[in-house]
């Protein structure tokens, strides 16, 4: 129904959302697949949050199938893009999953690294709003998303 109203908000909503129950039967691959839809939709659409999250998840759904590297590379991406437009709360969130990849990898400087950006971010966010500082964005049940 969303196609057919081309409706790109409700299709970017309902990518992520189908994702998300495929992650949580652990049909990861399939669930890559809406998660990277829904991200390059996100990204066509200048809605950066939800291309974020969508990152963010498929990371998740990589990491879960033992794929580390690739998770990894999908959150550098990212981080790279919050990093470019700015957006604090989305780079801590990358950040959370990086350090703990990298520990995984026992990649301690990239670990370290990742670890004092984000306490950079964590300073500025608390600033702000002080209890996102304190955020987790490594739960494996992920958020439900709304419209």
């Amino acid at each position: 129904m969303a196609v057919e109203e081309e409706s790109q908000p409700l299709v970017i909503y309902q990518s992520i959302n189908l994702g998300n129950a495929l992650l949580m039967q652990q049909k990861y691959d399939e669930a890559v697949v809406y998660y990277r839809a829904s991200e390059q939709l996100a990204g066509a659409n200048r809605a950066l949050p939800h291309q974020v999250r969508a990152l963010q998840m498929a990371g998740t759904a990589q990491q879960e199938q033992g794929l580390i590297e690739e998770a990894i590379r999908t959150w550098e991406r990212g981080a790279g893009i919050c990093r470019e437009t700015k957006f604090t709360l989305g780079l801590m969130s990358m950040l959370e999953h990086l350090e703990k990849a990298y520990g995984a990898i026992a990649d301690h400087e990239r670990q370290s690294a990742a670890n004092r950006e984000m306490q950079e971010c964590r300073a500025a966010v608390s600033e702000v709003a002080p209890a996102l500082a304190t955020s987790n964005g490594n739960s494996k049940t992920p958020a439900p998303e709304g419209r």
